[in-house]
């Protein structure tokens, strides 16, 4: 799975892969962005809670900004990192 710095600009930019593409963030591990074949972004965090791997999808762009996203992103990690679990 690539690992690029998403920024606001690449967001914008059409897709060019041929198929579900999964890109990572470099600055937030495990933030990225999925894209579908029809060039569909929605924003998509992972982490780790009570030894069990998840992936909670944050929202689709544009009603995301990339800043929202990430914000709300951090908050997931933060919250289950900390052992916290959902009400």
């Amino acid at each position: 799975m690539p690992t690029i710095r998403l920024t606001q600009r690449r967001d914008r930019e059409p897709h060019r892969r041929p198929l579900d593409d999964r890109l990572l963030d470099q600055t937030l591990p495990g933030f990225g962005v999925r894209v579908s074949k029809t060039s569909r972004k929605t924003f998509v965090v992972r982490y780790t809670h009570d030894g069990m791997k998840r992936r909670v999808t944050i929202g689709r762009y544009p009603a995301y900004g990339l800043g929202e996203a990430r914000d709300k992103a951090r908050d997931l990690i933060y919250y289950h990192g900390a052992g916290q679990t959902r009400a």
